[in-house]
């Protein structure tokens, strides 16, 4: 069963996401884009694929969405990125952060 989640910067305080809650960048457009390749692309066979926030949204991404079945493998470059971008984890499914 394939799952959604969110890479977002958000204080360690938030428990959710409310409707008024706005992300805010996660960097330069293209260190991102490359952390991103980096990482799922050095990573071997993931289940998982990577959609960055588009330049139609905001000029620096605020959000990476991520879709797939998390494994292991899975976990450990889901925390890299968030912990290379300074970001958290949010699962859309429960609407909670989850602590990789």
């Amino acid at each position: 069963m394939s799952s959604v989640g969110i890479i977002v910067r958000a204080d360690v305080s938030v428990v959710s996401l409310g409707k008024d809650w706005v992300p805010v960048t996660l960097g330069a457009r293209q260190a991102v884009e490359t952390l991103v390749t980096e990482l799922l692309s050095g990573s071997g066979h993931l289940m998982l694929t990577a959609n960055i926030e588009g330049l139609e949204e905001s000029l620096d991404p605020r959000t990476v969405t991520v879709n797939g079945v998390w494994g292991d493998e899975e976990r450990a470059v889901l925390r890299q990125l968030c912990s290379r971008l300074g970001a958290r984890f949010y699962v859309a499914e429960t609407g909670d952060f989850e602590e990789l």
